[in-house]
């Protein structure tokens, strides 16, 4: 899905002006050949979405209803019987799930590949996230967000921003990314809701930095959401940032572009970038804590990338 989006924002690039800060320094960087590797897969495509586990990064596979496990050495495994077209994943602490768009479901999948589905989010579900006790997607297409139990019980709330595509945790509340309005929506527990505007234009992915909220922007840029829905956006990443993740000290997107080059970007507390140009296509992003590296899901393939080197 994180795919089908990038046809649809190539012709929305730049959109209405808004208020920005311009990031104090941007740097562009190619990396050397031994900086980063790239482990592909000669029987998955559709690698969409991409998630750590505390040893192991995991992929939802949306062209093939599956999800792979990559060792940190790249040594893939690979799970088929998700729900239908698995867009993202995330960890609960003991299992992976995916968030599944065509039949509005998800599945829990245990480390071994056991994988149970349910049924019953809202609409068009993009994207999950874990609270400590339980599931949230973000669903596109009636602005709710659905709370799934472990077990699978969902309770749907309706009221967020106008297409939320993205969903995070700050440690009370649940945030969604709504593309159509340039806004981030504050979710409790409880499904009690409230709406910021002013990202920057087409906010595609969100992420927590242990204080603020982050939105990663189709327009180039980044917006730094305090809890209270203050904003500052920065203008530099990369080309089409397609998602966002932190790494313990800094952000990062991938930045996907179809036309233009393709690149991951860090951006600093401040706003300070650094893009490095990749020769994969990243369309998702995530931290390694135990192998100090980003990650990205790169439709047949996955790129490790060290922090330590930029």
């Amino acid at each position: 899905m994180k795919r089908l989006f990038l046809y649809f924002g190539l012709t929305m690039m730049l959109g209405i002006a808004i208020a920005v800060n311009s990031c104090e320094k941007e740097t562009k960087e190619t990396l050397k050949p031994d900086e980063l590797t790239t482990y592909t897969s000669t029987t998955v495509y559709g690698m969409d979405d991409i998630a750590f586990d505390g040893v192991n990064m995991w992929t939802a596979n949306v062209s093939d209803n599956s999800v792979t496990k990559i060792t940190p050495n790249g040594v893939m495994t690979t799970y088929k019987g998700t729900g239908e077209g698995p867009v993202d994943i995330a960890f609960d602490g003991a299992n992976m799930w995916t968030v599944n768009f065509i039949d509005n479901s998800v599945t829990k999948i245990t480390p071994n590949g056991v994988m149970t589905t349910y049924k019953g989010t809202g609409e068009w579900p993009l994207a999950i996230a874990f609270d400590g006790a339980n599931m949230w997607t973000a669903n596109r297409d009636d602005n709710s967000v659905t709370k799934i139990t472990p077990n699978g019980v969902m309770t749907t709330y309706k009221g967020t921003g106008v297409e939320p595509l993205a969903i995070a945790f700050d440690g009370a509340n649940m945030w969604t990314a709504n593309f159509s309005d340039k806004s981030v929506t504050k979710i409790t527990p409880n499904g009690v809701m409230t709406t910021y505007k002013g990202t920057g234009g087409e906010p595609r992915a969100i992420a927590f930095d242990g204080i603020n909220m982050w939105t990663a922007n189709y327009n180039n840029s980044v917006t730094k959401i305090t809890p209270k829905g203050e904003m500052i956006t920065y203008i530099g990443t990369g080309n089409s940032p397609v998602d966002i993740a932190f790494d313990g000290a800094n952000m990062w997107t991938a930045n996907n572009n179809l036309i233009l080059s393709s690149s991951v970007t860090k951006i600093t507390p401040n706003g300070v970038m650094t893009t490095i140009s990749i020769s994969e296509d990243p369309l998702a992003i995530a931290f390694d804590s135990k192998e100090k590296c980003m990650w990205t899901a790169n439709g047949n393939s996955v790129t490790k990338i060290p922090v330590k080197a930029f």
